[in-house]
């Protein structure tokens, strides 16, 4: 299990056969119960695919850290 980035509590990374069948996306782990997912777009854009326990206030700021780290998450 990769992981991408450790930021504001929360553990960004990609389960590897995920990838194998969707297009690449990000999860997002607070503790154990908060988990979201994340498409990657190539032109750089998100766009939330799954979430479970995350407020909205918590999923702008989950989208907020991604789009300041995607140029280092899509390399």
């Amino acid at each position: 299990m990769p992981i991408f980035l450790k930021i504001y509590g929360l553990t960004f990374f990609s389960i590897i056969h995920d990838l194998i069948n969707e297009p690449f996306h990000l999860h997002i782990a607070e503790g154990s119960n908060k988990l979201c997912k994340y498409w990657v777009f190539r032109d750089g854009s998100i766009e939330l695919a799954d979430s479970s326990g995350y407020k909205r206030t918590e999923l702008k700021k989950i989208e907020k850290a991604l789009k300041e780290n995607i140029t280092f998450v899509m390399e």
